[in-house]
């Protein structure tokens, strides 16, 4: 019990009289960043649907809590953004692999004067599939052929063709399947995932000086916590 009125009466101390933990933390502009004081930041950013401030001040702590309930239209916006982001990406992606491919099988005509670069397409189709099993295997592609369908379609475009060309074809051929058909993979961006609920919580102190210092937080996202730092305080700042 002494302990707790000691504690209390450090924190009225430290505060001066009138001024709570909250209030402090309020009016106060951080030095990183100058626009705009706490609580200005965190009403206008348009992130919360329902903000509270708590003084969580203890054993001679002086502190304050923030807490934000992330509006649903936020977390749709968010949503929205990182799918056409995402989806962007796959295209562009998809592209890319439709270009190879075209080359591919360009290539492929010039260099053994077969006049359809489209038949080379077709009995590759016809003749191989992806293997998804294979894909793991470093060491070969991951299709499976019908080799004597596809040798046999083959000599049908050009005839007379030595092993080492027809081979060539054929391992050409396999890549041109294992491009068309493996999922198309995208990288350095990922799938959107869709967010039900997000809660975020800033922790501040109150210095003996009166300066603020922001001590990181917590955000519970579709109920699993983790901690946070500057980089989501900073979001709070942003304006269009």
């Amino acid at each position: 019990m002494k302990k707790y009125l000691f504690s209390s009466v450090l924190a009225m101390l430290i505060l001066g009289c009138g001024d709570s933990a909250v209030d402090k933390v309020k009016k106060y502009t951080l030095p990183q960043f100058k626009s705009m004081n706490i609580e200005t930041a965190i009403k206008t950013s348009k992130i919360c649907s329902k903000i509270s401030w708590d003084d969580t001040s203890k054993d001679g702590l002086v502190s304050a809590n923030i807490t934000c309930e992330v509006g649903a239209d936020v977390l749709k916006a968010e949503f929205d953004a990182q799918n056409a982001k995402f989806l962007k990406a796959q295209e562009e992606a998809k592209a890319q692999i439709k270009e190879k491919v075209e080359n591919n099988l360009k290539n492929l005509a010039e260099r053994y004067e077969i006049s359809d670069k489209e038949k080379l397409h077709e009995i590759a189709m016809k003749f191989c599939e992806y293997d998804e099993k294979e894909n793991k295997n470093l060491f070969s592609v991951p299709v499976k052929c019908d080799e004597t369908g596809l040798n046999g379609g083959i000599d049908g475009l050009k005839a007379g063709l030595k092993d080492y060309e027809k081979n060539h074809i054929v391992s050409v051929l396999k890549n041109v399947v294992w491009q068309e058909k493996e999922p198309v993979k995208v990288y350095f961006i990922k799938p959107a995932v869709e967010v039900k609920s997000r809660v975020i919580t800033l922790q501040f102190v109150v210095n003996t000086d009166d300066t603020i210092s922001f001590k990181g937080g917590e955000m519970v996202q579709d109920g699993k916590s983790e901690r946070i730092g500057s980089g989501v305080l900073a979001r709070f700042y942003k304006r269009d």
